[in-house]
C-alpha cells in the first residue's frame, strides 16, 4: 500500500497585497493523484482555503499574527488527509478485489490483469 507524502522544507515566503503571507513547501516524498483528491476533498469539506497542495508542493496562506496557529492547523490537516487516504486506499483495494472476483467468477482465473490509475 502506498504511504501518504511527507511534507519537506519551506521553499518560499511570500507577500501579499492583503497583508497575508504564503509559505511554500517541498515534498520530501510526493503525493500521488490518491492523495491530491483526498486532501482536496478534505479542504473542501472543512471550508478551508488557505492550503493548496499540488504534484509539486504545499502552499499555506496566512496572517502573520496567526503563524503558529496555521502552522499547527496544517499539520493537524496533513495527520487527517494521511488516515484520510489510508481509509480511501483500503476501499479502492476491497473493491478492487470484489472487481477480480467478480471476473473470475464468470471468466475463469486467467493471466493477472494489471490495474492502472486513469
Amino acid at each position: 500500500m502506498s504511504e501518504a507524502p511527507l511534507i519537506g522544507s519551506p521553499v518560499s515566503i511570500s507577500t501579499n497585497d492583503d497583508g497575508t503571507f504564503s509559505v511554500e513547501f517541498a515534498w520530501a516524498t510526493a503525493p500521488d493523484t490518491i492523495w491530491l483528491k483526498t486532501f482536496a476533498d478534505l479542504l473542501r469539506r472543512s471550508g478551508r482555503t488557505t492550503l493548496a497542495a499540488t504534484s509539486d508542493g504545499l502552499t499555506l496562506t496566512f496572517n502573520p499574527a496567526e503563524a503558529d496557529a496555521a502552522l499547527d492547523e496544517m499539520a493537524v490537516l496533513l495527520e487527517d488527509a494521511g488516515r484520510q487516504y489510508t481509509s480511501d486506499l483500503e476501499q479502492r483495494e476491497a473493491a478492487l478485489e470484489h472487481v477480480r472476483e467478480a471476473l473470475e467468477t464468470r471468466y475463469g482465473a486467467g493471466q493477472d490483469v494489471p490495474v492502472r490509475q486513469t
